[in-house]
């Protein structure tokens, strides 16, 4: 081989292989090749590059044996791989070579459809195609071609046309030996070892992890792998919708110098650009109202500066009812200050973005009633006065389910009731996000995502993800939840609900209730959140909820009531089939965690303790037989947990669930 060669790829049925030579050059047509170097040369050097604009340069190839990566080698008898994404070309170049020869080749698969296409791409119009059992050869006889189907098979027909299918993979339903893992006796493991791990990796089965006997437990031991969704699967799940985009790109300014009016001249724009397909409100200085706005279709409002909508505490600054069919309505940067609040209902599409509400009489951003495809981020409420007023509040209606709920980034201070709320009322929500805001002072719960008493059966809310937010202080005025996630009335469906990293502290002055409660709940995940200081009843607190999840929290300084029947994690009252693993619990008033009248629950790898001078904490993991008989729980699984310097004892388990290397 002499320096300066250059051979270029060819291309074969069912491979492309690199000839020796100094360089060797391949198209895009498939995403890998594999490299082999071989030869008996003393010093060598080859250069992996590829072709990008019309420029080579060096490229990075991997090692098929160490796993290194580099952009060249000096080494013989390697294979290496490269990714040719994004490429034009790829080559090896010989840049030294001495003391004997050197070759490299190369091979890349291609599939069966990208043989044809390739094939077909570069022969005239007139291509006969006959099969081989590995690829296919292309000739120049034949008048026309017809590709059929899905699959892809190659079949002569008369008068000189071919057919072209793909035929599909068939995996086998049998496995010779040869193509797993085996021993002498081609065995992967015998029968019985994978019953007992098939038994014990679904829970389902009735085996002791330490000595794989079978234990005397009912056939109701829980079925907990299939019993619910994971995070991702349900955050994927979410379909949010956006509201749709102002048809027009007409704009009317609307100024005011803080004098009181009606607001005329506003309605007047909004009635204009909504009948002329929608457009843009530019606000400018302060609105002093004495009328409400009616808000229409395919409107930006948006405040220019400081601007300001006031007016007096009974005024509701913007309206629409359901005949009013809105759609498409984007309210932003706006101050609204002590008013009554906005009444928004049956919207299809709204947007409320880094608005001010101050001093709001009623709830902070308003009432949004039956509205789907509703965005609520970057805002600031600090303040609502009145019983019942709220940071933030949407509600499904009777008139029609509320769905596609975004509530992100906001900063809600000082509320009289709740901090957040998004409420079924006689009618369903779906999809749901709220995330990464910040809860100050909520004078009942910090956020609530409920089922209302006074819904109708079969009322629904699905779907919906509780994360990242921040509450600092709830139930100032009544004792209520940091995360309320309640359905408040039997016959309603509350599922696939995640509850995931949020961070929640107590405020001393106020003993409440708990860091996060949920009531009647299916297939509900608690992951990840941190909740610290003094609350009345648990941490976390299931009531009737089944399938949960209760994974990865930290939890310090719940129960501080002392009730048998609350801890730091409490499943109560027929919670069934649940999973209580990996969770952070100390310094509690009863237990770190308490199953009170609850069944078929995995309790596994938890840490229970009391790190206090003065140690509060009764027991580490209790299953509570308060009330007798009526009241006992059973055939819980209690394994691999760590529970130390507890008061009077770190386990108490009854005799009628299982427990296994628990310390």
């Amino acid at each position: 081989m002499e320096n300066g060669e250059v051979k270029d790829i060819s291309f074969h049925s069912e491979s492309i292989t690199i000839s020796s030579g100094n360089e060797y050059s391949i198209d895009e047509i498939s995403s890998e090749i594999n490299v082999e170097i071989i030869g008996t040369a003393t010093s060598s050097t080859i250069v992996f590059e590829g072709s990008v604009n019309n420029s080579w340069i060096a490229i990075m190839a991997q090692n098929l044996t160490t796993l290194a990566y580099a952009s060249q080698t000096t080494g013989k008898n390697e294979i290496w791989q490269v990714n040719l994404t994004g490429l034009s070309g790829f080559r090896c170049r010989i840049a030294r070579i001495g003391g004997g020869n050197l070759s490299v080749s190369g091979r890349v698969w291609l599939s069966l459809e990208d043989i044809v296409s390739r094939g077909l791409n570069n022969k005239p119009t007139n291509t006969n195609i006959t099969v081989k059992a590995m690829g296919v050869i292309v000739d120049d006889n034949v008048s026309e071609i017809d590709f059929t189907g899905e699959n892809v098979g190659v079949t002569k027909v008369a008068d000189g046309k071919v057919n072209v299918e793909i035929l599909p993979y068939t995996h086998p339903d049998t496995h010779p030996p040869s193509m797993i893992v085996q021993d002498a006796n081609n065995r992967f493991t015998t029968d019985e070892e994978k019953a007992i791990w098939s038994a014990k990796s679904d829970f389902d089965g009735d085996y002791d992890s330490l000595n794989n006997k079978p234990l005397d437990v009912s056939s109701e031991v829980i079925d907990a792998r299939g019993a619910y969704n994971s995070l991702n699967e349900r955050i994927n799940s979410l379909v949010l919708g956006e509201p749709q985009p102002i048809a027009s790109d007409s704009s009317i300014v609307v100024a005011s110098n803080g004098t009181p009016y009606n607001g005329a001249e506003f309605q007047n724009a909004m009635n204009q650009l909504s009948t002329s397909g929608g457009g843009t409100i530019k606000l400018v200085g302060k609105h002093y109202l004495t009328q409400s706005i009616n808000i229409k279709s395919n409107i930006h409002i948006i405040g220019m500066g400081n601007a300001i909508i006031t007016g007096a505490s009974s005024l509701k600054p913007f309206v629409c009812s359901k005949s009013d069919e809105v759609k498409s309505v984007i309210i932003e940067n706006i101050t609204f200050d002590r008013t009554y609040q906005n009444e928004l209902e049956f919207i299809e599409g709204i947007t409320i973005t880094r608005c001010n509400f101050l001093n709001i009489t009623g709830n902070g951003i308003g009432w949004l009633r039956g509205c789907k495809n509703v965005k609520i981020n970057k805002n600031l409420i600090n303040v609502t006065l009145g019983n019942g007023s709220m940071g933030i509040k949407v509600e499904g209606t009777a008139a029609g389910n509320s769905d596609n709920i975004l509530i992100t980034e906001n900063i809600v201070m000082n509320t009289f009731d709740n901090g957040l709320a998004v409420r079924a009322i006689n009618n369903s929500i779906h999809n749901i996000v709220i995330s990464n805001n910040v809860i100050v002072n909520a004078g009942k719960a910090g956020i609530k995502l409920t089922i209302e008493v006074a819904s109708a059966l079969g009322v629904e809310v699905k779907r919906a993800t509780i994360s990242g937010n921040i509450i600092n202080g709830w139930g100032k005025n009544q004792q209520e939840d940091a995360i309320s996630a309640n359905c408040y009335l039997a016959d309603c469906i509350y599922e696939n609900v995640t509850i995931t990293g949020n961070s929640m502290e107590t405020n001393d002055n106020v003993l409440q209730r708990n860091y996060i409660g949920v009531s009647r709940g299916n297939k509900v995940t608690i992951s990840n959140n941190i909740g610290i200081g003094k609350t009345g009843w648990s941490g976390i607190f299931l009531e009737r909820t089944t399938n949960a999840i209760i994974d990865g929290n930290y939890i310090e300084g719940a129960s501080q009531d002392n009730n048998l029947n609350h801890g730091g994690i409490g499943l109560l009252q027929e919670s069934n089939n649940n999973i209580v693993s990996n969770n952070n619990i100390k310094n509690c008033r009863r237990s770190g965690i308490t199953i009170y009248k609850s069944n078929r629950n995995l309790v596994t790898n938890n840490k229970c303790f009391d790190d206090q001078a003065v140690k509060t904490q009764t027991y580490g993991i209790e299953e509570n037989d308060n009330g007798g008989s009526p009241n006992y729980s059973k055939n819980n699984i209690f394994g691999g947990n760590y529970c130390y310097d507890n008061v009077i004892a770190n386990y108490l388990i009854s005799n009628r669930s299982q427990q296994y290397n628990n310390y």
